[in-house]
């Protein structure tokens, strides 16, 4: 995770692929993949999915977006539990952590 001066408006600088037939995925260019920025005690989190032009897209995501993959990953959402570390997870273990929190701050 790399910490940046200030935090990107539009999505992180790296081209999101992979976008033609033949090219190997890679870590970095994985469906699902997540990328976090820091600037002070700002974060934003950006998921790579596919645009509404059917295309790979770096979107900024939310807690509790699904995984892209839904296929593969059917029933995973994304966790901002430690929002500097966001990762997926099963739904009811997101919905668990929500609970507790519930029950701390109420």
């Amino acid at each position: 995770m790399r910490q940046q001066e200030s935090i990107p408006d539009g999505g992180p600088p790296e081209r999101a692929g992979p976008l033609q037939p033949g090219l190997q995925v890679t870590l970095s260019n994985t469906l699902g993949n997540i990328i976090v920025y820091r600037c002070m005690d700002a974060v934003k989190v950006w998921v790579l999915r596919y645009s509404s032009e059917d295309v790979p897209a770096w979107v900024e995501a939310n807690e509790g977006d699904p995984h892209p993959e839904a296929d593969a990953l059917k029933g995973y959402s994304l966790s901002m539990k430690n929002p500097k570390k966001p990762s997926w997870v099963k739904l009811e273990t997101l919905q668990q952590y929500q609970s507790k929190g519930k029950r701390r701050t109420g």
